[in-house]
């Protein structure tokens, strides 16, 4: 068991000697990612805005769980550098203290990616203009006008690998632009559908 710790500790150190790059790089979604594939996933601008601040309450959520959590482990730090008589009690101070050390640490890793993405999606708020409630609900018909009849054209040229396909367009979408629409109209398929039954009927 011992030489199990020995060898952890071995990795807890070589893995630690990382952190530098691990803050340096840490954000979960890159900003391009944010942009083309969470927020111009979205056919139309309210959508869009909503995306993002749907997005921003996430983050908003994550930065006050992680403040109270850095706020609660810095007392527990200062609880645990009381000095204390009893050996074994010190000890186990000690090892606590280090934990709490790490702790930190990582609070401050979640911290500053969320961070980076707060930053960015902000940016993205003020490409995209303020709608209300109503101003969204009268959109939403051609919300999913175009979102239906992008899917649907997409299944007919490709089938089932329409995945792929809409995520090319969403690499050329840009926040605050609507997304490009397919040329057919969701009520074209509808015709088209409803004429194929009827031909079926009388043949």
């Amino acid at each position: 068991m011992n030489n199990l710790i020995t060898q952890a500790q071995t990795q807890i150190d070589t893995i630690g000697k990382l952190f530098g790059e691990m803050f340096e790089l840490q954000q979960n979604r890159s900003n391009y990612t944010l942009e083309k594939f969470v927020v111009c996933q979205h056919d139309t601008l309210g959508r869009q805005r909503k995306q993002v601040l749907d997005e921003l309450m996430g983050i908003l959520e994550g930065l006050n769980q992680c403040v109270v959590a850095y706020e609660l482990a810095q007392i527990d730090i200062e609880e645990l550098q009381e000095p204390v008589k009893n050996k074994f009690e010190k000890r186990r101070n000690e090892i606590k203290l280090r934990e709490k050390e790490r702790e930190l640490r990582f609070i401050e890793l979640r911290i500053t990616g969320l961070l980076r993405e707060g930053s960015y999606l902000l940016l993205l708020l003020e490409k995209i203009p303020k709608y209300t409630r109503e101003e969204l609900e009268e959109e939403e018909p051609e919300y999913w006008e175009k979102r239906l009849s992008r899917q649907a054209t997409l299944m007919q040229m490709f089938g089932g690998n329409m995945g792929n396909v809409d995520a090319i367009l969403e690499m050329y979408s840009n926040a605050g632009m609507p997304k490009p629409s397919v040329p057919i109209r969701a009520q074209d398929f509808l015709f088209a559908a409803l004429g194929k039954q009827i031909r079926g009927k009388n043949e």
